[in-house]
């Protein structure tokens, strides 16, 4: 439990929470516990989250976050399974509210079931429940979260659900671990859904974080059921590298729930204006250092480890710098796009390689985006080669505006 005795702690007002249902009600709960309520949350020392959260983009590393739940005494837990589990979660939301280059669109966790709900549902579902899943639905009875990154730009056009679906197309993460009775008691069969389950195999589906990808579990006898993964829209349904329920989300956690967990292929995605934006492509969720070159490579560097950051980026220019000898723009566009959440000089291949693709409309974009970021665009502007678009009258008007903006500041 988190002492908030003596600290100044701020609410989201569009948040909901289950210390009450009125903000009245919520500072009432936090006074009692020592707090001070402060609307200015960068003068905070504590900004609560609540059980449902939405839009959380104003939220940065200056911002010391703290979900309700850490506020209250917990009975202590001897799981096998999912040891540190609500700890881990939180960690991972404050790690992704920490980075400069990720937005946090939404974070809801509902409350863990009760040994009462937990008899209720085993008498319907006529057998016992398997050990982790019942240790992951005691702590949380759903998770849903979803963050896009920054930069570069996307057309980023809201959080909407499709049917059970989360993941809107726009995100680069998404968990969607559904409450238990959806997951062992929605009717997966049903035609409209059009999902190909195995008809030998009692698989229901648990994580709906896209439409092309769908993760289940087969209701067997084993404490840790096996995963299947649904690809396709949920045509192919497969075993999955022996992953298991725990074994699936503790990974999935540990990679910030990135969307493309099971792509081992480059891929293009469309946004909704029409705008191409390269996905890097991942390994399959294997083993821990998979996890660690997906964590520490794309999401973000370690931040504690100084000479793995700086080996990392001396290899990555190499490769850049390589890359664009033999013209190979769009592979240095991955590249350096992987690198500007550590290193805002990679920026200026970006833009570069926009200008060399006639990609007009995405280099004004990203001119605007880096510029909120601190990239030097004086700098760019005195190095690079590719001065097709500087010369316009455009981007004169669009430099004018931005100093304008800073000017305002």
């Amino acid at each position: 439990m988190k002492d908030i005795s003596g600290k100044k702690v701020s609410i989201l007002s569009d948040s909901k929470y289950q210390l009450g249902k009125t903000q009245r009600e919520i500072k009432e709960k936090l006074k009692t516990k020592g707090a001070e309520i402060v609307s200015d949350y960068d003068k905070s020392d504590f900004i609560i989250l609540g059980k449902k959260n939405r839009s959380l983009h104003f939220l940065n590393d200056k911002h010391k976050i703290l979900v309700e739940a850490e506020l209250e005494a917990q009975e202590p837990k001897h799981f096998t399974y999912f040891g540190g589990l609500a700890q881990k979660l939180f960690d991972m939301l404050r790690q992704l509210i920490a980075m400069d280059n990720v937005t946090v669109d939404m974070f809801e966790i509902g409350a863990g079931l009760t040994e009462k709900e937990f008899a209720t549902i085993e008498k319907r579902l006529k057998k016992p429940l398997p050990k982790s899943v019942k240790e992951f639905y005691s702590v949380f009875g759903h998770v849903k979260m979803l963050w896009h990154f920054s930069n570069p730009p996307v057309s980023y056009r809201g959080i909407y659900h499709k049917g059970l679906y989360l993941h809107s197309g726009q995100h680069n993460g998404c968990i969607n671990i559904l409450p238990l009775r959806k997951f062992l008691f929605e009717n997966w069969k049903n035609p409209e859904l059009y999902l190909s389950l195995p008809a030998d195999k009692d698989i229901r589906l648990f994580d709906l974080y896209a439409d092309y990808h769908i993760i289940g579990c087969e209701l067997s006898n084993d404490e840790d059921p096996k995963v299947y993964l649904g690809s396709d829209h949920g045509v192919n349904f497969e075993l999955i590298n022996d992953l298991t329920f725990s074994v699936y989300i503790n990974r999935v956690i540990g990679i910030y729930g990135y969307v493309n967990r099971f792509t081992n292929t480059k891929q293009w995605i469309i946004g909704g204006n029409g705008y191409i934006f390269d996905q890097f492509s991942v390994e399959d969720i294997k083993d821990d250092e998979n996890i660690q070159k997906l964590s520490t490579g794309f999401v973000a560097l370690d931040s504690a480890n100084a000479a793995e950051i700086e080996n990392y980026k001396r290899k990555s220019w190499e490769e850049i710098k390589d890359l664009l000898s033999q013209e190979a723009y769009k592979e240095a566009f991955v590249k350096a796009r992987i690198l500007s959440s550590s290193d805002l000089y990679a920026c200026s291949v970006m833009l570069d390689v926009w200008v060399i693709e006639e990609n007009e409309e995405m280099f004004y974009k990203g001119i605007a985006a880096f510029s909120g970021r601190g990239f030097d665009l004086e700098k760019y502007e005195s190095e690079t080669e590719q001065r097709t678009y500087l010369d316009k009258p455009e981007y004169g008007v669009l430099k004018k505006t931005l100093s304008g903006n800073k000017g305002d500041e």
